[in-house]
């Protein structure tokens, strides 16, 4: 968890990011990034996104995200989607969406940060 951290600080420094940009977990009291303080990053280190239905069953929306930095690295991630109550029921597509964008963002800059 410290390493985590660790990784989270180290963004926050490297991309100026800010308290908002964050949340806390409340069952492990980790700090999360926050979908639009992933955004900031896409958008400083300029990469693009390509998006594709993956599966569209009646309690799961699945979508495929393509992210492609200008370096060329490319990463290809599913974000999932449960449908249930609340937020999940009226926008499962986003909520798919932006988990995938998110994993693909962190994919492709955290992993000089992290060792």
């Amino acid at each position: 968890m410290a390493q985590e951290q660790n990784t989270l600080k180290k963004l926050a420094t490297k991309y100026g990011l800010v308290k908002d940009d964050f949340w806390k977990h409340k069952q492990s009291g980790s700090w999360i990034i926050s979908h639009d303080g992933v955004i900031k990053i896409a958008v400083q280190e300029k990469i693009a996104f390509t998006l594709e239905k993956w599966s569209d069953d009646a309690d799961r929306k699945c979508m495929k995200v393509t992210a492609t930095h200008p370096s060329g690295q490319l990463v290809e991630i599913v974000g999932e989607c449960k449908v249930g109550k609340g937020i999940t029921s009226e926008y499962p597509w986003a909520m798919a969406q932006k988990r995938a964008e998110d994993r693909c963002v962190i994919r492709i800059v955290a992993g000089g940060l992290l060792y």
